[in-house]
This record gives C-alpha cells, structure tokens and sequence, in this order.
C-alpha cells in the first residue's frame, strides 16, 4: 500500500507534468469547431438552431452556452472545461484500477493518460469529445460498480451517467448498449444471484428513457447527423488504432497509409506484449471482459457500417479515428494491466518503462518538432496570427476579408470587421464580381483574399482569373494560409462566360 504522501506527490508531478505538455495546445489559435464555443455563434439568438441541429448532441453546446457566459469566450477559456474533463477522465481511472487491479497498474495508467498525445489533444480542444470520453468512463465504472453492490443508489447512479454519454454524443453508444446487454448476460448465468440481471437491464432503461427524447428527435432528422468527411473503415485500422493511434498519437513519426505499418512494426515491441498479456488477464474476470468489449465494440461497429453502407451503394461513411474516442478508457486499463502481468526483465523494461517514454516522447514531439504535422488530427490553422499580420498591415481602421475556406475562426479574432465567407460550391469567377458590387468597392479599394492549403482550394483556371483582374499589393503566409492583400483593376470586374468545375473541398 502506497502512503499518502507519496500518493500526493504522485499525484503532483502528474499534475504538474500533465499541464507543461498540455500549455502549447490550450494556448494556440482555435479554429473552426472550436469557434463554435464562442460568442461568434453561441448567441442568444442562435442558441435554438445550435442545440436542436448541431451534428453534435446538445449536452455540451449547452454547457458551453453557459459557460463563455459566466467565465468569457478567450482561447483558455473555452477549453478550460475539456481540460477538467480530461483530468477528472484520469482520475476515474486511476480510482478504477486500484480498485479492481491494485496500485501500481493504477498509477501506470495515470501516467499513461497523462502524457499520451490523444488524451492531450483531445483535452486541449474545446469540443466535446473529451467530455464523452469522461462520461462514458464514468458510466463504465458505475455499472462495474453496481456489479458488485446491486443497490438502488448505484443503479441511478449508471443510469444517469449513461444518460448524460448519450445526451453529449452517439458516440457512447459504440460501447454502452454491448455493456448493458454484457452484464445482463452475466447475471443471467448466475446462479447465485437469481433476478440479478434485472439490475443492469434496469440502469439501461433508465439511461434510454433519459435520453429517449433526443434519440426520437435525432431519428426524425438523421440528415442533421450526416458528415461529409468521413471514411471508410478499413480491415487494417485496428492494427494502426491499438498499435500506432493510441500509445503515439502517430506524433513520434507522423505517418500515411503506405507508411504506418513500419512504425507499428518499430513500436509492436513496446505495445504488443503488454496488449496481449493485458487481453490474457481481463479475459478470466467477468469486469474485464467488460473492458476488451470495450476496447473491441467500436472497431467492430465501424467495421460493420462500413460494409453495410458500401455493400448497399451508400456514399455515407461513418469513420475518422476520433470517433472511436470512446476506446480511450479500454486502451489505458488493457495495457496497465498487462504492463504489470508480465514478469520477465525484457517484458518490463519494454512494456511498463519504454511504452511509457514511447508515449511520453511522442507528445513531446507533438508540440514540438511535429507541431505542425498531420499527427493526432491536422494541426489547428494559425488564424491568430493572421489575423495580427493583417490589422498590422490594413491601411485603413475597417477591413474587408474575403475567403472561400469557412472565417469562424477569422470573425473570432476581427470581430469589428467585414469577414465575408464566399460560397465553396461556386466558381471564384460568379461570387467575387457579385461581392464587389455589393460591397461597393471601387478600383482604389483594398481588402484581403484568404487560401487554405487544404480548404476550398481553387482550380488553375481560377487563380488566372484572380490574378488577371486584381493586383496583389503585400502577401503574408501562416501555417496553411496565404494572405494578399488586393484590390481590383478595373470595375466592373469581368464574370467568367461559362461557369467552371469547382475543384473538390
């Protein structure tokens, strides 16, 4: 048994390490989900369509509403909530795990989440997947507890924590629904405790009467839920998933499709014994079985989807790795477990020392050397200092913007100047003639003209016609975007006689 204050400083430097890998991303530039949190679309007025007809469930927008009204809509600000959820995630966590497998795997898999790149992105951005990584685990631990108490007190206490998982996104139910019907059928096969499996059954059903009228809207509006930006789930993702995704945040080495099977070939060492010896060991407990459905649900759902949907001719896709967030808890238990159920000198120089500085270097690479590489997800677009350059550089006290990429992040930090958001889906040619006129500018007029790297880019044809009718007076470039500022040739501007193929998003 550890003494308190040894647990204290434990708790410290985890505290403290924790927060010194996590400063750099809570204080970088939002970007486009993230405005959502802010008072550019969090208004009063806006707060009905927000709640009802975000893809995202309500739960944590409303949250979020109260929130920037209380404590301010700054960049730390609105990320100050997913960090708490992020900590409070660790520390369910650890208490699980001591509970259920001892100390020292309870300490391991606080360490593990704290330095480990996911948990960090993921707890530095102010969205709500943090926040269902956290209830879902709550959720978990409530049923794990109930297993064993069957009170009255624990089953409310399930039901409403899963209520709230659902309430803040579908994506608890990759995990729950497997769970209730897991524990039901456990219970059922004991003799020992006839009428048991009502419990479980009982915390389900109070969870999907909470959350039953968000299921009945969201099922009458599944066009709200629909993203175009998804893919599909490949036989090989939870290989990358549980060997490169989740103990590196594929921030060590950043890697592509072509390329990702030699980092998990390079990291297999480290990850690999203590997964499968982690597996090994849950597997003869019922609460651990638990866990690796936890850790399998979402992967195979995905699977299935995907097959579903492509076998049917859909063009729905349904997978992007955050989706499967959800596996975070699994992941941790999994592998602190298996880090301390091998006993050979190899086995725990590898596994319980070298996965924990894999995972460590690697977020030290995240917001480092690799901060602006595709790792966890796609480095956050440096609209802050953009919008710096281009107050610093305006001639005049009221400035015009002008892009094609989607401006939130752009309204967040100009938000006393015209920031105008051309259709994507039309040629350049059609919607900046039309601006102009509505803007009512003249040939000595300037403004600013926005590209995104990887955003509503442009077609060659295009750009010709941009530079043919507008003179590019200073140019600025930041992380992904490039800045000019212009003004026009002649006015009117010429409009393209036939209109040109948009260049895909």
């Amino acid at each position: 048994m550890q003494s308190p204050s040894r647990s204290w400083l434990a708790a410290g430097i985890l505290l403290l390490v924790g927060l010194v890998l996590r400063v750099p991303r809570l204080t970088q530039s939002i970007w486009f989900d993230e405005a959502f949190r802010t008072f550019v679309v969090l208004k009063a007025e806006n707060a009905r369509s927000i709640l009802l007809h975000d893809v995202h469930n309500p739960l944590y927008n409303a949250c979020m509403y109260i929130w920037i009204r209380v404590f301010g809509d700054s960049e730390l600000s609105i990320r100050t909530p997913v960090l708490l959820a992020g900590t409070a995630m660790i520390v369910i966590m650890w208490r699980w795990i001591r509970e259920r497998f001892g100390v020292a795997p309870a300490w391991w898999a606080a360490a593990f989440l704290t330095v480990n790149p996911v948990h960090i992105w993921y707890s530095c951005e102010a969205k709500n997947n943090m926040f269902t990584v956290l209830l879902v685990t709550l959720t978990l631990w409530r049923l794990d507890a109930l297993a064993r108490t069957l009170t009255a007190r624990d089953v409310t206490l399930a039901a409403i924590a899963g209520a709230l998982a659902i309430w803040t996104d579908f994506q608890s139910l990759l995990v729950l629904p497997a769970v209730w019907l897991a524990w039901t059928w456990i219970f059922a096969r004991d003799p020992q405790r006839m009428r048991a499996w009502m419990v479980p059954l009982t915390a389900a059903a109070g969870s999907l009467l909470l959350a039953s009228p968000l299921l009945v809207f969201k099922a009458q509006r599944l066009d709200d839920l629909d993203r175009h930006y998804l893919s599909y789930f490949h036989w090989y993702e939870p290989f990358r998933m549980l060997l490169v995704y989740f103990p590196t945040g594929n921030a060590l080495v950043p890697t592509i499709r072509a390329t990702w099977p030699f980092a998990a070939l390079a990291f297999a060492p480290f990850v690999l014994p203590a997964l499968i010896w982690g597996i090994a060991k849950l597997r003869t407990a019922s609460h651990g079985r638990i866990m690796l459905i936890v850790l399998c649900m979402p992967m195979l759902i995905m699977w299935i989807g995907s097959e579903i949907f492509v076998q049917s001719g859909s063009s729905v896709r349904i997978f992007q790795d955050r989706n499967v967030l959800v596996m975070l808890p699994a992941v941790a238990m999994v592998l602190a477990v298996g880090a301390y159920s091998l006993k050979t000198r190899a086995g725990i120089v590898l596994s319980r020392w070298g996965l924990l500085l894999l995972t460590l270097a690697s977020s030290i690479a995240l917001i480092s050397w690799n901060r602006e590489q595709r790792t966890v997800m796609y480095p956050n677009t440096h609209w802050r200092q953009a919008a710096a350059w281009i107050r610093t550089d305006a001639r005049s006290s009221q400035v015009l913007v002008v892009s094609r990429t989607p401006l939130l992040a752009m309204e967040y930090y100009m938000p006393a100047d015209s920031v105008v958001h051309l259709p994507s889906r039309k040629p350049l040619e059609e919607t900046l003639p039309t601006l102009i006129k509505n803007e009512a500018l003249t040939a000595a007029s300037e403004f600013y003209f926005i590209q995104h790297d990887y955003r509503s880019s442009f077609t060659e044809e295009s750009l010709a016609w941009f530079d043919a009718n507008f003179e590019t007076l200073a140019t600025h470039n930041e992380l992904h975007l490039s800045i000019r500022r212009v003004r026009p040739r002649s006015i009117p501007l010429p409009v393209s006689p036939a209109p040109l193929t948009p260049a895909p998003e």
